[in-house]
């Protein structure tokens, strides 16, 4: 498939109403610039379809990323909506390290480091995850910058959250999480997440390992049908 060199200034307009920022956008009587409507703010930012397809081929035809960056340039605060964020913990992870040898401990910690990653690294097909790990605790989110929650994208999380349990239960360290759905914010060590809230939530109820889907994550995955309504097709 080849990458899109240019787009129509209608559906340029969609994908900057995808964003939750933006209040209304504009199209002048030309058909050749967009006025966007932040809410909170009274005057529009302005923009130009030939500066929009000038940046689409910079970010290999991905008109999302090409939003995000703008919004970003004009200082708006930009956030993954409506997405799927995993929350796992390392069971027993205290008692392990308190009772095993050091060098011993951190091969293993160094391994199961690596299981996660090979599990959470994936930018392809229009599918991006980002991950933390913080002590006992992994963070899985999907990017929905990159493109809105679509069936691919809902699988590719569901099936990579469900070898990162098989695989680490493998080399003996069972997590217990929840998936949980909503909006997700990161920047340096600022962390706000709805979804992760909700995640959270649902993890601290579990007394088994493995992982559970809140009912706003099931929410969220049922909606992801919308983005193959508005855009046509799958990225």
């Amino acid at each position: 498939m080849g990458i899109n060199s240019s787009l129509p200034i209608n559906q340029w307009s969609a994908v900057f109403n995808y964003f939750n920022q933006v209040e209304r956008v504009e199209i002048d009587s030309s058909g050749e610039k967009l006025d966007v409507f932040i809410k909170g703010r009274q005057d529009p930012l302005q923009t130009t379809l030939d500066d929009l397809d000038d940046s689409l081929h910079e970010f290999k035809g991905n008109p999302s990323e090409v939003v995000v960056s703008f919004l970003k340039k004009h200082g708006i605060l930009v956030i993954y909506q409506e997405t799927l964020v995993g929350l796992f913990d390392i069971q027993a992870y205290s008692d392990f390290v308190e009772k095993t040898d050091i060098k011993n401990a951190v091969s293993k910690i160094t391994n199961l480091l690596a299981t996660i990653k090979g599990c959470a690294d994936t930018d392809m097909l229009g599918v991006k995850f980002d991950h933390w790990i913080f002590s006992d605790s992994i963070i899985l989110v999907v990017d929905t910058n990159r493109s809105p929650l679509f069936p691919g994208s809902v699988d590719f999380f569901l099936g990579s959250c469900s070898t990162m349990l098989g695989e680490s239960m493998d080399i003996g360290f069972p997590l217990r999480g929840a998936i949980g759905g909503g909006n997700f914010y990161k920047d340096g060590e600022v962390m706000v997440s709805s979804a992760l809230v909700d995640a959270a939530i649902y993890e601290k109820e579990q007394d088994w390992f493995g992982a559970v889907l809140t009912p706003k994550a099931i929410k969220t995955i049922e909606q992801a049908n919308k983005f193959i309504k508005k855009f046509g097709q799958d990225p």
